[in-house]
C-alpha cells in the first residue's frame, strides 16, 4: 500500500494512451473538493509544461516519477495516516477521488457531474 502525501507529485493510470504507449497523469493531493472545510481528498492533474533548461530537482522528480509504478481504479492508499481506496475519474483535471475506508463519503461524488 502506497503512501502519499500532500504538494508530493505521483502518477494515476487515467486509461489515456498515444500511439500504443501508455501516458500517466502527474497529480497531487489536494484538500476540500467541493466547498471549503468538506474535507474530501482528491488529487489534480499537473498542468504539462515546457521549459528550456530543467533543474536537477526537475531531473530527479522526472526520474522519480518514471520508477514508481502509477496509481491504478481501485487501489488502497494511505493519506494523512488513514487508508482510502482511489477512484479514478477520467483523464481530467480533477482525475481521483479518495474514499477513505473507514467513515462517511458521498458516492454522488464520484460522478464527474455532480
Amino acid at each position: 500500500m502506497r503512501i502519499l502525501k500532500e504538494n508530493q507529485t505521483f502518477n494515476v493510470d487515467v486509461n489515456r494512451r498515444h500511439r500504443g504507449v501508455e501516458l500517466y497523469a502527474h497529480c497531487t493531493v489536494q484538500t476540500d473538493y467541493k466547498v471549503k472545510g468538506d474535507g474530501v481528498l482528491w488529487a489534480m492533474q499537473a498542468p504539462a509544461v515546457i521549459q528550456s533548461h530543467y533543474s536537477e530537482a526537475d531531473i530527479l522528480k522526472s526520474d522519480r516519477l518514471k520508477a514508481t509504478p502509477p496509481i491504478k481504479d481501485g487501489d488502497h492508499v494511505i493519506i494523512n495516516d488513514g487508508e482510502h481506496i482511489v477512484h479514478v475519474l477520467g483523464n481530467y483535471s480533477n482525475c481521483v477521488i479518495f474514499e477513505p475506508v473507514d467513515g462517511v463519503f458521498d458516492e454522488k461524488l464520484l460522478s464527474r457531474w455532480a
